[in-house]
């Protein structure tokens, strides 16, 4: 059962301990009823009202079995809940409320994997070692169950579950970590338990294997798919471009991210946006742990004078925000006194010339690169180099090499396919992993 499924009843719904009712409320207990309501609402009633209006004094009877006229309900309820409250009768939960939600329980439980519990170790052990009285129950599971957690769960989670199932006498347990998951293994029977531990690693190399198997056949058909399409629509001589939608693949992230065979890599190129240049390209970037820009060129020269000059803008920038940040400390009568203005740069400041187009059959293209780190949001504003080096002149896949990438490390390659000869819409820009960039999101990561 998915995590956010629910089994639903008589008015009430039931998913991971959580017994509410179609309103979606909870109960409260009695006796924190008795303090928010009697003898007169405390601002943490009213503010319970406020949000579910009648159907928190609805739902509250609900919980309690507590039968009522509905014209007796009026407003948002208060009255009404005040004279059960009065009476006791939100005193105790009635049998057949605890009997049915034991029972939805018990049905949402059933429905559930080893992986949906893999976080609530004592619901693992009520579903497949213990009886209804909690004592070890062999006979309830006769097979290993395995757990499985991500490759690199924290130490807390699965130590949680080793703990509970040290608490049932009798019932072993094993872990193993592979290229997928780290799995405890739990069973009454000690051999089959360390037995399928021990096939654990061979198990999930082979299903990473099938899985990179099933995603590059799906990968190559689209590959294949836009080849075919611009072969057909083909007439005569024509010019290819490298702007487009790229599939990525990288051996280096691959094998020390085996999960990222489950996600694309991605790679979008389109022209510059500076009408002033030629030949410059801008690529935005997602090789799923890392994610950038990257600005490219057959031209070196053009390409390293075209950083040089997003590199001095950011560096205005950067100084624009410092001397913003000290103005406002200073007085009127200083920002007055200053007499002076800072200009933007103008001789480095302004695009370069323009120059010729490189050949329309240029297979080689140079590139710099800024990223940051998706998980941490770090962002890495020293530009790498790198070259790209196209297969024909279709301009539809190629080989890259970058000297540095950021999280990954030094001399990583990769390839692109072309799945599409327009790029998708973009998400960054240079002054997104400047230095200024970097530190705000340094910032940001330890408040």
């Amino acid at each position: 059962m998915p995590m956010d499924d629910e089994v639903a009843r008589d008015g009430f719904r039931y998913c991971y301990g959580r017994f509410y009712t179609d309103d979606n409320v909870e109960r409260i207990d009695g006796s924190e009823l008795e303090r928010m309501f009697l003898p007169r609402l405390t601002p943490e009633a009213n503010n319970l009202l406020r949000h579910h209006h009648a159907n928190f004094v609805r739902s509250q009877l609900m919980h309690y079995g507590i039968e009522y006229d509905p014209t007796e309900l009026t407003g948002n309820g208060t009255n009404l809940l005040k004279r059960a409250l009065e009476a006791g009768l939100c005193d105790t939960v009635p049998n057949h409320i605890q009997r049915l939600r034991s029972e939805m329980h018990a049905e949402w439980l059933a429905h559930c994997s080893p992986k949906d519990l893999a976080r609530h170790p004592r619901w693992i052990m009520e579903k497949y070692f213990l009886d209804q009285s909690g004592k070890p129950d062999p006979t309830k599971t006769t097979t290993v169950v395995s757990v499985p957690f991500g490759r690199f769960s924290s130490h807390y989670n699965t130590s949680r579950l080793e703990a509970a199932a040290d608490r049932v006498p009798g019932l072993h347990q094993a872990a193993e970590r592979g290229c997928l998951s780290e799995t405890i293994y739990l069973g009454w029977d000690r051999r089959a338990v360390n037995q399928a531990a021990d096939n654990h690693r061979a198990k999930e190399a082979q299903e990473y294997q099938r899985q990179r198997d099933e995603r590059e056949a799906e990968r190559a058909a689209q590959h294949a798919d836009f080849l075919a399409s611009e072969t057909n629509q083909a007439h005569g001589a024509r010019e290819y471009s490298i702007i487009g939608h790229y599939i990525i693949d990288c051996e280096d992230i691959e094998s020390g991210w085996p999960e990222q065979a489950e996600e694309d890599m991605t790679l979008e190129i389109k022209i510059s946006n500076e009408k002033s240049t030629n030949g410059i390209y801008e690529a935005t970037f997602d090789f799923g742990i890392t994610e950038g820009i990257m600005i490219l060129s057959a031209d070196k020269v053009a390409l390293d004078e075209y950083c040089s000059l997003l590199e001095s803008r950011n560096d205005y920038n950067s100084d624009e925000d410092e001397d913003a940040e000290s103005e406002d400390e200073d007085s009127e009568e200083e920002k007055a006194d200053a007499g002076t203005t800072k200009r933007a740069p103008t001789s480095q400041g302004q695009p370069p010339e323009k120059k010729q187009n490189p050949p329309a059959n240029s297979l080689e293209y140079f590139f710099c690169l800024k990223c940051s780190d998706t998980g941490t949001g770090e962002v890495d504003f020293t530009p790498q180099k790198g070259t790209m080096k196209f297969n024909d002149q279709m301009l539809a896949s190629f080989t890259g090499i970058v000297t540095d990438l950021f999280c990954v490390g030094a001399g990583v390659s990769f390839t692109g396919r072309k799945v599409d000869s327009s790029s998708l819409a973009f998400w960054a820009s240079w002054d997104d992993y400047s230095e200024a960039a970097h530190n705000r999101a340094l910032v940001g990561r330890w408040r």
